[in-house]
């Protein structure tokens, strides 16, 4: 939301989730699980390869992982493509990150 005299968004803050809750450690859990198991575009920014012109970036000490969509693909051609399989998993962790946000602190 913006008021009428600023020309742009404002970025959101930080949201910050209790992640030693029972659901939310599940849903982490089964977010790095996903990650850690399906590709990313390669090269970086070569193209959209889920398809659903969403980014999620991961990082941690032992999962750094991250696509390039939204507007940060090229749309040239991905050394990499998932199988459907990896395509299901990704709007999995899609689900995930959404429910995250939803989270109040």
């Amino acid at each position: 939301m913006r008021t009428e005299d600023t020309p742009d968004l404002q970025d959101l803050g930080p949201k910050e989730i209790k992640s030693n809750e029972d659901h939310t450690a599940a849903l982490l859990e089964e977010l790095y699980r996903i990650l850690k198991t399906i590709p990313t575009e390669f090269p970086p920014g070569s193209q959209d390869i889920y398809g659903l012109d969403i980014s999620i970036a991961w990082g941690s000490d032992d999962l750094q992982w991250m696509n390039a969509a939204p507007d940060g693909c090229n749309y040239g051609h991905s050394e990499v493509q998932p199988t459907a399989e990896d395509k299901a998993k990704f709007k999995r962790a899609v689900e995930i990150v959404n429910e995250l946000v939803q989270k109040k602190a």
